[in-house]
């Protein structure tokens, strides 16, 4: 048994892959080796795939005005490098450099894009290994920014506001009652991997809701497997901190959240809430796991837009936590 094959079976990522997905992954990804100091992967500058740390550190840092360059966390064996670059095909928010001397698997776009095409199942399951990284790095970093806020004047929510909030749920509708068309919902890009049959299976295994403004949707502390795509409207991602939030992002139209619960099986520790009146499909526990057992394709192409909106939240979390370790060292 080669090195590099004996390394990867002692890693997270192996928990998942069986022999075939790992000599696949060996025959289709290589090795590279960084001095210490080297850096990886630039801020501002997009990714073309990932690095899994076999050995070694990295240090992850970012510039910001003011400040220089600040340290964020060190990243060790089994941790990626690039996963947010490359789940959402955008610049990198941070720069990762060699800590020590550092060997890595790295694993392209392309590699992932001949996944989805014929290795799909094998694409979900190194999905999962990276998700559940990112969550592992949400856990943490909603530390950092919660213990701020503890001592941070922040404004709270007063507690009519707190009843007013809870007092609102969503209320089940229909597409033709919010007046979205069937067939225009279908051609939108957000459904565009979707043939018309899968795309009507899925809706069968949807509800449609309406929501009114400030409207929660996942609480903190919740354990529920479901998730959501925003139709029309806006829903605000945020921490709490007793009586105190901090806004993380507000996701537009056609874009899908859940639940943390649903990667890791742990409690969310964040929230989701409308921030205007919005139409929602909610896919619930059953529905998703119908998919699973019944019509995987559509389910990898809802597990992809899951592992996504952790890519997402990671990255507005990331450039939260920047902003206050400037706030800090300009004080």
């Amino acid at each position: 048994m080669s090195e590099l094959k004996q390394a990867l079976l002692q890693s997270h990522l192996c928990k998942y892959l069986d022999l075939n997905d790992l000599d696949l992954l060996i025959t289709y990804s290589r090795t590279v080796t960084f001095a210490a100091g080297k850096i990886l992967l630039e801020q501002g500058k997009q990714s073309t795939g990932t690095y899994m740390i076999i050995a070694g550190e990295a240090l992850v840092t970012a510039k910001v005005l003011g400040a220089g360059s600040i340290n964020l966390l060190v990243l060790d064996q089994g941790n990626f490098i690039g996963e947010i670059s490359l789940m959402l095909q955008t610049p990198s928010t941070v720069s990762v450099a060699a800590k020590t001397q550092l060997e890595c698997l790295f694993i392209s776009s392309a590699y992932f894009d001949m996944l989805t095409l014929f290795f799909p199942a094998a694409k979900f399951k190194i999905s999962k290994a990276i998700t559940e990284d990112v969550c592992l790095r949400l856990k943490n970093i909603s530390k950092k920014i919660t213990a701020f806020m503890a001592h941070a004047q922040m404004s709270s929510k007063s507690l009519f506001g707190e009843v007013f909030q809870s007092l609102n749920w969503p209320s089940e509708t229909t597409l033709e009652a919010a007046d979205i068309p069937h067939e225009v919902l279908q051609s939108d890009y957000f459904f565009n991997n979707l043939s018309k049959e899968q795309f009507e299976i899925l809706m069968k295994h949807a509800t449609v809701l309406e929501a009114v403004n400030h409207c929660p949707l996942i609480k903190e502390g919740e354990k529920i497997n479901v998730c959501y795509i925003i139709l029309r409207g806006a829903v605000q991602s945020s921490l709490r901190q007793v009586n105190k939030h901090a806004k993380l992002s507000v996701l537009p139209p056609m874009n899908l959240f859940c639940s943390m619960a649903y990667v890791d099986g742990t409690p969310s520790l964040f929230e989701y809430f409308t921030c205007e009146r919005s139409i929602l499909l909610k896919i619930s526990e059953s529905s998703l796991e119908d998919l699973k057992n019944n019509h995987i394709e559509i389910w990898y192409f809802l597990y992809d837009r899951i592992c996504q909106s952790f890519a997402a939240l990671e990255q507005a979390a990331s450039k939260l936590d920047i902003r206050l370790n400037s706030e800090l060292y300009n004080r």
